[in-house]
Formats: structure tokens, C-alpha cells, sequence
């Protein structure tokens, strides 16, 4: 007989989203502890798991991307990641595509994140929801972010 331990949970995680039913359920660890919501409040708060860095983020549809792309006077490549929330953020930062708030600041220009991004590290579902949200940003702004999140995967 083998003993079952129970992993302690982080500090912060999430959202995680369930659809069930037309019905929304948001889960989320805070401040160590599991929350439950059946009420979606929009915009939602995603934070590391340290809770160090902390955006919003307000849902919208995912579109099919496009095989071919216009041209732009800036492309930015970053890759592998690995759930480094601080050196993801830091490198943007650094290279003008997002501000202090975390809002697109890279006009009609081109964001490229490829490689690994959740095959370790503790801040892998900020990165993802920041990808996410840029994404919409960008496209409001004439730019555009492309997640390659395999390399041996087409784009």
C-alpha cells in the first residue's frame, strides 16, 4: 500500500474556465486558498504565483490564424519562455511591445512567441492569459501576435 501525499497549492494560479451546459465556472487558487466562481466578472485579475506581478484581462473570441501575413516595419521573435512570467515581461517591456500596465505599446507591428512555453516553470498560465490578451490588443492596433507554442508545430 502506497501513501498518498497531498501537494500544498501556491499562492496564486488561474483562472482556470469551465463550460458546462451554456453556464461559465472560473477556478482559481488566492492567497493559497481555492475559489469557486459561477459568476464570470469581466475584466478578470491574473497574477504570478507569487502574486509579484498582477493584469487584467477581459475575454474575447480566438480566430483561426491566417497563413499569410502583411508586412510590418517591426517583427519581435521571442522564444521558450519556460514559465518565466518576470524575464517574458522583462523582455517585452525592454523591447517596447507592452507597458507598465501590460497594454500593447507595438502599434501595427508584429509579435512572434515560439518554443515552450508551458513545459515548466511556476508562471505558465500568466504567460498564456498576457499572450492571450495581447493578442486582441495588438489587433485593435493594426499589429498582430503569433503563438507557435510547439516548434515542430505549423504556426
Amino acid at each position: 500500500m502506497h501513501a498518498q501525499t497531498q501537494q500544498q497549492l501556491g499562492q496564486h494560479d488561474g483562472p482556470y474556465f469551465f463550460y458546462e451546459a451554456g453556464n461559465t465556472k472560473s477556478v482559481r487558487v488566492v492567497d493559497g486558498k481555492i475559489q469557486v466562481d459561477n459568476s464570470l466578472k469581466e475584466p478578470f485579475s491574473v497574477s504570478t504565483e507569487d502574486g509579484q506581478y498582477h493584469f487584467e484581462v477581459s475575454r474575447h473570441p480566438i480566430t483561426v490564424p491566417k497563413e499569410v501575413y502583411r508586412p510590418s516595419d517591426k517583427i519581435m521573435v521571442l522564444s521558450d519562455p519556460h514559465g518565466d512570467f518576470a524575464s517574458f515581461y522583462a523582455i517585452l517591456k525592454a523591447q517596447k511591445v507592452v507597458n507598465a500596465n501590460y497594454g500593447w505599446t507595438f502599434g501595427n507591428n508584429q509579435l512572434v512567441v515560439i518554443g515552450d512555453v508551458f513545459d515548466r516553470g511556476k508562471d505558465v498560465l500568466p504567460i498564456f492569459w498576457l499572450i492571450y490578451k495581447l493578442e486582441h490588443e495588438a489587433v485593435k492596433a493594426g499589429g498582430q501576435v503569433h503563438f507557435c507554442w510547439a516548434i515542430m508545430r505549423k504556426c
